[in-house]
C-alpha cells in the first residue's frame, strides 16, 4: 500500500515538473514568434507617429511659404514703386528746381514721348495737350536750353519743332550785342546764325541765348555756342553747336507763348 502511495506521488511530481516545463517552453516559443511582431508593430508605429508630425511640420512650412511668398510680392510690388518714383525724381528734379525760376506760372512739365531726329526732320512728342491748356507756338526746353516750339497740338498730345528743324526760326543775340536769326539745319548737334552784319564781332565759342524780340520765344534761353565763323556777302554765316543733347532727354518744360524772361 505505501508502495503505491510511493509510486503516485512519484508519478504527480514527475507531471508537475514536465508541465511546467512544457509552460516555460511553450511561453519561450511564444515570445519567439511574437517578437518580430511586437518590433515590427513598435517600428511601424514610431514611423506613423513621425509620418504624422513630418505632415503636420510640412502643412504649416507650406502656409508659412505662402504667406512668405505673398509678403515678398507686397514688398516686391513696393520696391518697383518707390524705384519708379526715385527714377521719375531724378529725371524730373533739375526741371522742377529751375520751373521755380520762370516769372510766368504757365509752365508745366512734359514727358518726351517720341523723337525724329533725321536729315529731314527734327522733331519730337510730348505728352501734353490741348486738354492740358497747351496751345500752338508755345516754347518748349530744358533747363537753360531752349528745344524749339509747338507747331501741332492735339487732345492728349503735342508734336515740336525743334530749333534744329531746317523749319526753325529763333530770334537770338550772340554775345552781348550781335543780334540775328537761328535757322535749323535738320542736324540735331548744329543751327546757324545768318542777318549779323559782317562788320560786327563774334568769335568762336561765344554764347548764343534767345533774344527776346518777337511774340514767341522768352529772352535768355540757351541755344548753344559759336563753333565756326564765315562772311557771306553782307553778313556773317555762323555755325552754332547746339547744347540740349535732344536725343538723351526723357523730359522738358512747355512754356506759354510770351511767358516772360527767366529770373
Amino acid at each position: 500500500m505505501s508502495r503505491r502511495w510511493l509510486l503516485f506521488l512519484t508519478v504527480l511530481v514527475l507531471l508537475f515538473f514536465f508541465s511546467s516545463r512544457a509552460r516555460s517552453l511553450v511561453g519561450t516559443a511564444a515570445s519567439v514568434v511574437a517578437y518580430p511582431f511586437v518590433s515590427v508593430g513598435s517600428y511601424v508605429g514610431t514611423t506613423v507617429k513621425g509620418w504624422s508630425a513630418d505632415l503636420k511640420t510640412n502643412k504649416q512650412l507650406r502656409a508659412q511659404c505662402a504667406f512668405l511668398s505673398k509678403e515678398r510680392s507686397t514688398v516686391r510690388a513696393k520696391s518697383v514703386a518707390l524705384v519708379a518714383v526715385v527714377r521719375v525724381h531724378n529725371l524730373t528734379h533739375e526741371l522742377t528746381t529751375f520751373k521755380k525760376r520762370f516769372t510766368s506760372d504757365g509752365v508745366q512739365l512734359a514727358r518726351i514721348i517720341a523723337k525724329t531726329l533725321s536729315p529731314t526732320e527734327q522733331t519730337m512728342m510730348i505728352d501734353k495737350g490741348s486738354r492740358d491748356g497747351v496751345e500752338r507756338d508755345a516754347v518748349v526746353f530744358h533747363v537753360f536750353h531752349l528745344l524749339g516750339r509747338v507747331m501741332d497740338v492735339y487732345p492728349w498730345y503735342s508734336r515740336v519743332l525743334l530749333v534744329t528743324d531746317r523749319r526753325s526760326r529763333v530770334p537770338v543775340v550772340v554775345g552781348l550785342h550781335a543780334e540775328g536769326i537761328g535757322e535749323g539745319s535738320n542736324d540735331e548737334e548744329s543751327m546757324v546764325v545768318k542777318f549779323i552784319n559782317r562788320d560786327v564781332p563774334v568769335s568762336v565759342g561765344e554764347l548764343v541765348l534767345t533774344s527776346g524780340q518777337g511774340l514767341v520765344f522768352p529772352e535768355g534761353l540757351g541755344c548753344g555756342e559759336v563753333r565756326s565763323v564765315q562772311r557771306v556777302g553782307e553778313y556773317h554765316e555762323i555755325e552754332v553747336g547746339v547744347r540740349s543733347e535732344v536725343r538723351g532727354l526723357t523730359h522738358c518744360l512747355v512754356a506759354k507763348r510770351g511767358s516772360g524772361a527767366i529770373r
